[in-house]
């Protein structure tokens, strides 16, 4: 007769839960499996304590946090990786750095922020701009850049296009931030509209 395990015996969990009674089956493909395993290893947790720790992180995230602000909070993490792989620095240990870094957070907010009577044009990035006191700026344009060419095209279709984890990202941005470009022609629009409707009433 096969002998019982004693409670609490068996294998201890290496991670923050315990008591784990409820069940979650799907089906992800191999790669995905593979890079989990990878990122487990790396934290040094079990493959079940990460994933659980990846969708407490996920839902809380979502839970206190509006979808516009993760997505200008991934827009800026984009940022700050392209930054600092053009100046070979790392923004916090890096006074010039952080400056290029802080620049380009200043283009993001002031391209996806909402446009006054006066809608504000930023200046095309191209690859002469990139001087000592211009990566920033630069890097924050190639970004709006991506992200605004994503837009207008059928969601359905993209979402079979994705296959670069760079591209999903900015697919996602657009998702929650919407178009800074269309926003801005939209209060152009109205700031003409207005001037007509004063010039007409005069």
């Amino acid at each position: 007769m096969a002998k019982k395990r004693a409670p609490g015996a068996g294998r201890k969990p290496r991670g923050d839960f315990t008591g784990k009674t409820a069940t979650l089956t799907t089906r992800i493909t191999a790669e995905t499996r593979a890079a989990m395993e990878r990122a487990a290893q790396k934290s040094g947790r079990s493959l079940s304590q990460d994933v659980e720790r990846r969708l407490v992180d996920s839902v809380r995230n979502e839970r206190n946090r509006r979808s516009d602000i993760r997505a200008l909070a991934e827009a800026i993490a984009i940022v700050a990786e392209k930054v600092e792989k053009a100046t070979g620095k790392h923004w916090l240990q890096d006074a010039s750095t952080g400056e290029e870094l802080r620049r380009g957070i200043d283009v993001l907010v002031r391209h996806f922020a909402p446009h006054g009577a006066r809608p504000r044009v930023l200046p095309e990035a191209s690859e002469g701009d990139r001087g000592p006191t211009s990566v920033g700026e630069s890097e924050a344009l190639k970004v709006i850049t991506m992200i605004e060419y994503l837009y207008g095209w059928d969601k359905n279709y993209l979402q079979r296009l994705v296959v670069s984890d760079e591209l999903y990202r900015y697919l996602h941005i657009l998702r929650d931030l919407g178009s800074g470009a269309e926003r801005a022609k939209a209060a152009l629009q109205e700031a003409q509209a207005a001037l007509q409707e004063k010039e007409r009433r005069r």
